[in-house]
């Protein structure tokens, strides 16, 4: 089987990797959200702070859309390092999959 890095293009894998490195960024900042997050729902719940428990709220709709957008790149890269498959297809079923209610994620 022949990925798409076997045809020796400098350039696809260089474009690969670069959005390898805008995920993995993603990811990190998402890390922060949620870190900054527990911090603030704490002082909440201790302080009775509603200020914080409303920046909570906040944050949980912003870690969210970063999911999303995180869980949508990661079908989409592994839809290019599949040969043979359309990428839109396969990050179309994925997806799908993986759109479940909550309830059902860890089936993803």
């Amino acid at each position: 089987m022949m990925s798409i890095f076997s045809s020796g293009s400098s350039t696809t894998r260089t474009h690969f990797e670069r959005q390898m490195k805008a995920v993995q960024q993603d990811v990190l900042r998402m890390g922060a959200l949620v870190e900054d997050s527990c911090w603030l729902a704490r002082k909440a719940l201790l302080q009775r702070d509603l200020d914080a428990a409303t920046a909570v709220d906040v944050q949980d709709k912003l870690i969210d859309q970063l999911y999303h957008q995180i869980e949508l790149d990661c079908v989409n890269l592994i839809g290019a390092a599949i040969p043979g498959q359309p990428r839109f297809a396969s990050a179309q079923r994925l997806d799908a999959a993986c759109s479940r209610p909550r309830a059902d994620w860890r089936l993803c």
